[in-house]
């Protein structure tokens, strides 16, 4: 959680992780395998995350291909380069009149070097009256899906 000077939250976010064994690509647990490391067992959310819907008509798509500066140490799509993929395929009228104002993304599995994956979006009014774009990152030719975001954007002042 973020706060800003006058202690309002201004940024939530989750992350599950998980500990893998690379030598059998098998989960395992944290408390096992690092005993004595700290860890916190904190909700800071009060309900769980909803499944981010498909696009089911993509009103654009922009064609990505994934290049070594994408990839983070593992030799994967770094997470902040999936929010970059989305955001390829918003109308250039969106981008040059709003702003960002709440994103919500799950990343589903992971691309790596030389993967090509296809940025659909699909727009949608929210319940307020903002600008809303469902976005869906899959693979192709294999249609994998790697990541699904939310954006809904505000008018700039």
């Amino acid at each position: 959680m973020i706060l800003d000077a006058d202690h309002r939250t201004i940024a939530q976010a989750r992350g599950i992780f998980i500990l893998l064994d690379r030598s059998t690509n098998r989960l395992v647990s944290p408390t096992d395998s690092l005993p004595g490391y700290p860890t916190a067992d904190e909700t800071v959310f009060a309900d769980d995350f909803q499944v981010l819907p498909a696009v089911s008509f993509p009103d654009r798509s922009t064609r990505i291909h994934v290049l070594r500066d994408d990839l983070d140490l593992n030799r994967h799509v770094n997470n902040t380069r999936y929010l970059t993929f989305a955001l390829e395929s918003v109308p250039e009228a969106i981008i040059g009149s709003h702003v960002p104002d709440l994103i919500d993304i799950s990343f589903l599995k992971s691309a790596g070097y030389g993967d090509t994956i296809q940025s659909l979006v699909q727009q949608h009014q929210d319940h307020g009256g903002q600008t809303q774009f469902i976005h869906q990152l899959v693979g192709e030719p294999n249609p994998l899906d790697y990541c699904r975001v939310s954006t809904h954007w505000k008018r700039m002042s």
